[in-house]
C-alpha cells in the first residue's frame, strides 16, 4: 500500500470512518513533514505535521495517523468509531467512551437492554434477532435517546407503542449488538453494570446523568437522618 498509515489510507482510499486503533504497529512514516511535537506522555509523542494531521508515535514508531485531536493540558483525545475515542496520558493509552456514548449506556442501564432473539420460520429457519431498546413514557426521554444514538452510531431507532403509553424505542442490528455487549451495561433484566475502565470523569458524569433519566432518584429523610 505504499508508505503512510494504514488509517489514513483506508480514509483517502474509501473515505469511510469505520476503523479504530488496534494498538498494533502502522507502517513507517516519513518525519520529515512533521516539524511539530504537541505532546510527550513518556515514551508516547504526538506530532502535528503541515496539513494538520496528528501522528501517534511510541518510542520512534508510528501507531497511528489522525485527522483531529483534541489536545487538552494533560491529555490528547482521538477520535475512533462508534462513539470512542483513544486518550493518551501520562498514565498511558486506552480507549474511553464519548460523553455522548456514556450518556446513552447509562440510559440503556437504567430503562434499555440489548438481547439476541432466537427465532424459526419456514422461509429462513433458524436465525437470530439482535435487539438494542429503550422505554419509556416520556416522549421527550425517547427523543433524547434517539439524538444520542444517531450521534454514536449514525442510526435512528424505529418507534413501537406497547402497554398503554410505553413507547418502546428500538433497532434491529447486529454490530450495533455486539458493540454494546461487549461493555456488559444490561447483564439481565433489572441489572446494570457501570463501564468504569471505559469512562473519564466527563464520561462518568455523563452516564450518570443518562442513568438517572431512567431510574434516579434523590432524596432526604428527616426522620433517619440519612440520603
Amino acid at each position: 500500500m505504499g508508505s503512510g498509515s494504514a488509517i489514513r489510507q483506508w480514509d483517502e482510499r474509501f473515505n469511510q470512518g469505520e476503523h479504530g486503533w488496534t494498538g498494533e504497529k502502522q507502517e513507517e512514516c516519513s518525519f520529515d513533514e512533521m516539524p511539530q511535537m504537541v505532546k510527550a506522555f513518556g515514551g508516547w509523542e504526538v506530532w502535528k505535521d503541515e496539513k494538520g494531521d496528528y501522528t501517534l508515535v511510541r518510542r520512534g514508531e508510528v501507531v497511528g495517523i489522525f485527522h483531529e485531536a483534541i489536545v487538552e493540558e494533560d491529555r490528547v483525545l482521538f477520535l475512533l468509531n462508534k462513539g470512542m475515542e483513544l486518550e493518551v496520558s501520562e498514565k498511558g493509552v486506552r480507549e474511553i467512551m464519548t460523553p455522548e456514548k456514556a450518556e446513552l449506556c447509562g440510559m440503556i442501564g437504567a430503562d434499555g437492554g440489548c438481547r439476541k432473539q432466537h427465532r424459526y420460520n419456514e422461509e429462513r429457519g433458524h436465525w437470530y434477532a439482535y435487539i438494542i431498546a429503550y422505554y419509556s413514557e416520556d416522549e421527550e426521554l425517547i427523543e433524547k435517546y434517539d439524538e444520542l444514538f444517531k450521534q454514536v452510531y449514525n442510526r435512528t431507532p424505529h418507534h413501537y407503542r406497547s402497554h398503554g403509553d410505553l413507547i418502546q424505542s428500538g433497532i434491529f442490528q447486529r454490530d450495533i449488538y455486539y458493540d454494546l455487549e461487549q461493555y456488559d451495561i444490561k447483564p439481565a433484566p433489572y441489572e446494570f453494570h457501570v463501564p468504569f475502565k471505559y469512562l473519564d470523569e466527563e464520561g462518568l458524569r455523563a452516564y450518570v446523568r443518562g442513568f438517572f433519566s431512567g431510574d434516579g432518584t434523590v432524596g432526604y429523610d428527616r426522620n433517619e437522618g440519612n440520603w
